[in-house]
């Protein structure tokens, strides 16, 4: 895995590290993903997970949810911001992994989304922007849930919530 294992921050600085962010966040090979799609949303999830995979972000798309822990690119019928909001302020406010893999998730999803998806997420910058500390910062992973929120209609009808549900019959 190029991510390597461990907790402690890339160093994005020079050489090695330069170049693992160039090819983290760099756009899909294929054309950029058109919002007002939602039969693409599938496949554009699926490889948003293959890049966190391989580069480290498994840690910001893995949300803890009062059900358990969700993958956001496959479960996200049953993650809300405040789900989001609870993990990023854990690691926004140190130096660590997963604020790095939030800052390289916000730029893949610049570098992959048409202008028309990316300008009509940005109407939205305020619901995955958040205040930590003293600051008013922009999360990867809210970023994507709130994407997936402009493509898809929330519905308390998704699988995985009639699952959870059932579940608590």
């Amino acid at each position: 895995m190029p991510a390597g294992a461990g907790n402690s921050s890339w160093d994005f600085t020079c050489g090695d590290g330069m170049t693992f962010f160039f090819y983290a966040t760099k756009g899909l090979d294929s054309k950029k993903y058109d919002g007002g799609d939602p039969a693409g949303l599938r496949g554009f999830l699926g490889d948003t997970q293959r890049r966190g995979m391989s580069y480290g972000w498994m840690g910001i798309l893995n949300v803890p949810t009062d059900k358990g822990d969700r993958i956001m690119t496959s479960v996200y019928g049953s993650i809300k911001m405040s789900d989001i909001e609870s993990q990023a302020t854990s690691f926004m406010a140190t130096d660590c992994r997963n604020k790095q893999a939030s800052e390289m998730l916000i730029t893949f999803l610049h570098a992959s989304l048409d202008n028309k998806t990316l300008m009509k997420l940005q109407q939205h910058k305020d619901e995955y922007t958040f205040k930590i500390g003293q600051d008013q910062v922009e999360v990867g992973s809210a970023m994507l849930l709130k994407l997936i929120q402009l493509i898809t209609t929330e519905t308390w009808a998704t699988t995985v919530n009639i699952e959870d549900k059932l579940g608590d019959l």
